[in-house]
């Protein structure tokens, strides 16, 4: 993908051949004040968008975000600056008349402690409501939680993934669970587990 998408973080990575990618910088960004302090001005929150082509499907556009994060010790949640990120990224996701997998790191969860929102869910869930997401226990599975070493309380499942009518969601799980060794520490690739979905065409 082209280099310019450096600045958000977010990357596609598809066995099969691509065609084309694009993105789409959110309007609302992080504040410039506190900018060395929480970094959300930095990140350039954005949509990054993908076409392949699958063999039986034809074209296929992979979608992709990372919504703005709560900062707890600086008491900031960014709430509605998250809740705007959200709505133009479903403006485009709806807007594409292909099939279509979306899913990346909301920010945002049905569960948890201090990430829970009911109000971006239920935005979420009406908007998404054609769109299938692979069963797991809203009770259990959490993504930004201990084992994990960089997080100290479980903040529920905020990395989510969604298939278009086109097809059916199985299998989900965490992934990249594991750790490496840095120095004398064993440390997570990052703060958050992944979180992996089977879509299978109907």
């Amino acid at each position: 993908l082209d280099t310019t998408n450096n600045d958000s973080g977010l990357l596609i990575l598809s066995r099969l051949p691509g065609v084309a990618s694009s993105r789409l910088i959110f309007y609302r960004q992080g504040l410039y004040k506190p900018i060395f302090n929480d970094g959300e001005r930095l990140a350039k929150k954005s949509i990054l968008l993908a076409s392949i082509i699958h063999p039986m499907l034809g074209e296929v556009v992979l979608a992709t975000t990372h919504l703005a994060s709560n900062h707890f010790k600086k008491r900031r949640t960014y709430a509605a600056l998250r809740r705007s990120q959200l709505l133009e990224a479903l403006d485009v996701v709806l807007s594409i008349n292909k099939p279509v997998i979306f899913g990346g790191d909301l920010n945002f969860s049905p569960t948890g402690t201090g990430m829970s929102d009911d109000d971006n869910w239920k935005i979420l869930s009406h908007r998404l409501s054609h769109y299938s997401e692979a069963a797991y226990d809203k009770n259990q599975v959490c993504t930004f939680c201990p084992p994990n070493g960089f997080v100290d309380q479980n903040e529920g499942k905020l990395d989510h993934l969604f298939g278009s009518p086109h097809f059916t969601a199985h299998n989900a799980g965490l992934a990249m669970t594991e750790t490496f060794q840095a120095g004398k520490r064993q440390i997570n690739f990052s703060d958050h587990f992944g979180w992996q979905t089977e879509f299978v065409g109907k």
